[in-house]
């Protein structure tokens, strides 16, 4: 059974839900004891801007017409027929979603499913594909995941990281 959501719903999803999934790591960071807070905050430094290096460094690998193009129909929401992979908006929510998951799994959860939503309606305004935005997903996991994994734990035991997280009260 298919559910028709109204079109103003799908066009906001599509354009503004995306601030969903930082706002949900904003809240709990807010939340968070002090060295939760720290740990995401180092976490986030080099999580963040690598994803963003990746999304760029992937849409110069990869093209993908938009479908508004392919399909040759007008989008709900207007934008430019240029490259469709990665989703920028998909990933920005992924990276945030992914940044939560060792340090509360509800919370990213919530920030996965804003990210879901946002993909899903990003697809429905027929300004991405499926893969555009499972690709997005993959690409913001992956890039969290090796950074957690390789770049956090010797990040945390450098001196002067431990230095200045000392002087901003972290």
């Amino acid at each position: 059974m298919m559910i028709a959501l109204p079109a103003s719903l799908i066009v906001f999803a599509a354009k503004d839900l995306f601030v969903g999934a930082p706002l949900i790591a904003f809240a709990w960071f807010l939340r968070a004891k002090r060295q939760p807070r720290a740990d995401l905050v180092r976490f986030a430094v080099v999580s963040l801007p690598l994803s963003f290096f990746v999304l760029k460094a992937a849409g110069k690998v990869w093209y993908d017409a938009r479908p508004f193009v392919v399909g040759h129909f007008t989008p709900l929401i207007a934008h430019a027929a240029d490259n469709g992979f990665p989703s920028d908006h998909a990933m920005l929510c992924a990276a945030f979603a992914a940044l939560l998951w060792p340090f509360d799994r509800r919370w990213s959860a919530a920030a996965w499913l804003v990210a879901v939503l946002v993909g899903s309606a990003r697809v429905a305004v027929g300004v991405h594909h499926a893969a555009d935005i499972a690709g997005s997903f993959l690409l913001a996991a992956l890039t969290a995941w090796a950074v957690w994994r390789w770049i956090v734990p010797p990040l945390g035991r450098a001196d002067w990281y431990r230095r200045l997280s000392a002087k901003i009260g972290f």
